[in-house]
């Protein structure tokens, strides 16, 4: 074969005359692999084509912030694209959701956003809404007592899915049907709170009759070739609407898409993530896209409740070095890549204790190991942000040492090989993760 397409797995294809290494959406998380082995496909590409002495090009309209430092720094040659295709970029417009509630808006969509709907409707366009929360309601609540639906599994409330009654853990799978009264104290004022895409399609069919809503998110794609089937109607102009997760903010070219809708895609912000900031604009960044691809210009209306947040700001006028200067400080005041390296092991086991003292037990001697490099390396011991997913208490360890200086990477190399040959696997399981891409 003359040439390979495929997903990360791809990179270790055996292809003995390589010419070229070619990464589209270079920024995507998915590159980097939750599985053992635990690697990023772009850090084996920009091995590889060192090694076998080939030319590798990444691409992407919202860069990694780490690889556009590196090109910074002269790692690789940047080459920017000033211009975009088609009728160029689409105006957006920002709404202060907080201002809507103080004017008396209750409902999940601004006046602006409102109004342009309605135009859609009386029009032969169509739009795309992006609410990046599956289900019906985030949470499900008793308003007497306080008792809140919680997976038994996990440490985490329980997604309210309307159509079937159910509420489910996104993370381990767990259903239940919810019951009409509190399991708690027995009262009739228990409700479901936050909103998902199932209630964002449910407002629209009730605030515009006769409005055709096609909606793509985990739970409308689960069966084999649901993806094709959805994109195919609304290509075809059956549905005027089509309203979904991020997995409609990315890649769909609809020329007759002239409005694109943005439920908060901000509220991730405060997420225990150093990424966090990145994904938000890079969120706001590729969905705005989605709008005006064709001969008419498009319209992107972002609902915010952070419109001040530099990511927020910078997606809005479509300024990516201003985005990459603000983060980049953030990451600095941090100690986050591109300014340090991270190692991430995490403890996990049915017996918290165990977890948290094989944790504290592999700390103890990282910190021994680096001691010569204490100025330049931090180690965090801490349970995990979510302190439990199936069962198992997670605690975590996290090194963050210099990219500069080689000595630190061999020595936690050295330590962890040591740490895994005396880790007790039968009652605790340990993930050892390089450069991870999420800290949850």
């Amino acid at each position: 074969a003359r040439v390979v397409i495929g997903a990360r797995s791809a990179i270790f294809a055996p292809c003995p005359n390589l010419g070229a290494i070619i990464i589209d959406e270079e920024h995507e998380d998915s590159y980097k692999s939750d599985n053992s082995p635990r690697y990023n496909a772009c850090e084996i590409a920009h091995v590889r084509s060192r090694v076998e002495n080939t030319l590798l090009l990444m691409g992407s309209a919202t860069p990694d912030v780490v690889h556009y430092y590196q090109a910074n720094q002269g790692d690789y040659i940047l080459l920017r694209m000033e211009n975009r295709i088609g009728s160029g970029f689409p105006s957006v417009q920002v709404c202060d959701m907080r201002r809507e509630i103080e004017l008396g808006n209750r409902t999940m969509f601004s006046k602006p956003l409102y109004d342009a709907l309605k135009e859609i409707t009386d029009s032969d366009f169509q739009g795309i809404l992006l609410l990046n929360r599956r289900g019906y309601a985030e949470s499900v609540s008793c308003r007497s007592c306080g008792f809140v639906y919680k997976c038994p599994h996990c440490n985490v409330s329980l997604t309210y899915h309307k159509q079937n009654n159910l509420l489910k853990c996104h993370y381990c799978g767990y259903a239940t049907y919810m019951q009409p009264v509190c399991p708690s104290c027995g009262s009739r004022y228990i409700k479901a709170f936050g909103r998902g895409t199932q209630k964002l399609e449910q407002e629209l069919e009730g605030l515009f009759p006769g409005i055709t809503v096609l909606r793509m998110d985990a739970d409308t794609t689960m069966t084999k070739g649901a993806h094709h089937r959805i994109l195919k109607a609304f290509e075809e102009k059956k549905y005027k609407l089509l309203v979904g997760t991020q997995m409609v903010a990315k890649g769909l070219d609809f020329e007759n898409v002239v409005l694109v809708g943005l439920i908060a895609p901000d509220m991730t912000l405060n997420m225990p993530e150093f990424k966090s900031a990145e994904r938000v604009f890079r969120l706001i960044s590729q969905a705005s896209g989605r709008a005006g691809r064709g001969k008419h210009p498009g319209k992107v209306i972002l609902q915010s409740y952070q419109p001040e947040h530099y990511a927020v700001q910078a997606a809005v006028a479509n300024d990516y070095e201003a985005f990459y200067s603000a983060d980049l400080q953030m990451r600095k005041m941090g100690y986050y890549p591109p300014f340090s390296r991270i190692l991430r092991l995490l403890f996990s086991s049915a017996d918290e204790a165990a977890a948290q003292q094989e944790a504290q037990t592999a700390a103890e001697l990282l910190k021994e190991r680096l001691h010569a490099f204490e100025d330049s390396t931090h180690i965090l011991l801490s349970p995990a942000p979510i302190e439990r997913i199936h069962d198992k208490y997670r605690w975590h360890v996290i090194a963050k040492y210099s990219p500069k200086d080689p000595k630190p990477h061999m020595l936690l190399h050295q330590a962890v090989n040591e740490i895994l040959e005396h880790n007790d696997f039968a009652r605790v399981r340990l993930a050892v993760d390089f450069s991870p891409s999420a800290l949850l």
